[in-house]
């Protein structure tokens, strides 16, 4: 028998979420409710939810499998890259969401609102330090893993790119 107890207050999560939206929303952020820390937990899952946060963000697809089998269907966001050997697992536990697709590119290469997807269909959903998410769900010839996807690139956009150690310049 368990000698020690875990009290998670969700009515303080929810009321979290409330003031994290009413802070990040002025400036026209999106927040993701991150659940790695509780395991997945559907309970502070629906915590968050109920506090407005619409994409909830998970670093195991245990995790957000676990969500999904409890019922919870919004937007979720694998926040690393899957292992080669999780890939079809991957899209098996995400198949009911938007397509998405992680860029190796992020804002420490570029200024990603500045990447305009020159294929229709394709949109710039968020980025990190290293990573950009895009949104294939509307694309009419889905990328495959390994596949270029090709930018217009804003000022600022080109102009970190050409100041990145990470990026290779290629001239043709």
């Amino acid at each position: 028998m368990p000698t020690v107890d875990l009290t998670i207050d969700l009515a303080k999560i929810t009321h979290n979420a409330r003031k994290t939206l009413a802070i990040c929303r002025p400036f026209g952020l999106d927040v993701v409710g991150v659940t790695k820390g509780v395991c997945g937990s559907p309970a502070v899952a629906r915590a968050i939810i109920a506090g407005g946060i619409k994409t909830l963000g998970d670093a195991r697809l245990d995790n957000i499998a676990r969500m999904r089998d409890a019922g919870i269907h919004e937007p979720m966001l694998l926040l690393r890259s899957p292992a080669p050997s999780e890939v079809s697992r991957c899209i098996e536990v995400k198949k009911h969401d938007r397509l998405l697709g992680i860029l190796s590119l992020g804002q420490l290469d570029t200024e990603p609102e500045y990447l305009f997807p020159i294929s229709p269909g394709v949109t710039v959903v968020e980025s990190s330090s290293d990573h950009t998410i895009v949104d294939l769900t509307e694309s009419p010839q889905p990328p495959r893993v390994g596949d270029i996807i090709s930018f217009y690139l804003g000022y600022f956009a080109l102009s970190r790119l050409m100041f990145s150690p990470y990026v290779k310049i290629k001239y043709c």
